[in-house]
């Protein structure tokens, strides 16, 4: 159930509610990130996931795995960087563009770790195959 502007309810069998959305977003972010911090991943979902923020989390013309990626970012941005205090400083496109390599390199680095540790299993699995049709052979 929602409530307009003017009072009235408004039926929509298509609100989500906080609950499924929070654990969806929880959900894709480990997927993406698996290395992330508890404490950031709560975070991220409390800032940019919040019903009726108008927030990226929420932007539902966004692919779900998108507004995952662009939250974290944010989220490295404001946390991790000097991001706020240059805002006071210059215009915000300039103050992106001083923190972009460290913002970009932390996520990264989060993903890396998934793409290695899924490497690395593909790696054994494939070494365990050979290894199998080695014994197998003799």
């Amino acid at each position: 159930m929602k409530i307009s502007q003017k009072g009235e309810v408004v039926l929509n069998e298509n609100i989500r509610d906080q609950v499924t959305i929070n654990t969806e977003a929880k959900e894709i972010i480990r997927d993406l990130f698996p290395k992330i911090p508890d404490n950031d991943l709560f975070q991220i979902i409390k800032t940019a996931f919040q019903l009726g923020d108008n927030r990226v989390g929420t932007a539902e013309e966004i692919p779900l795995v998108r507004r995952a990626q662009l939250s974290v970012v944010a989220h490295i941005r404001h946390s991790y960087t000097n991001y706020d205090k240059l805002l006071r400083q210059v215009p915000y496109n300039e103050a992106r563009h001083m923190v972009e390599k460290t913002t970009l390199r932390k996520p990264l680095m989060m993903l890396f770790a998934k793409l290695l540790s899924c490497q690395t299993r593909k790696n054994l699995n494939q070494s365990s195959r050979k290894v199998k049709l080695s014994r197998a052979k003799t």
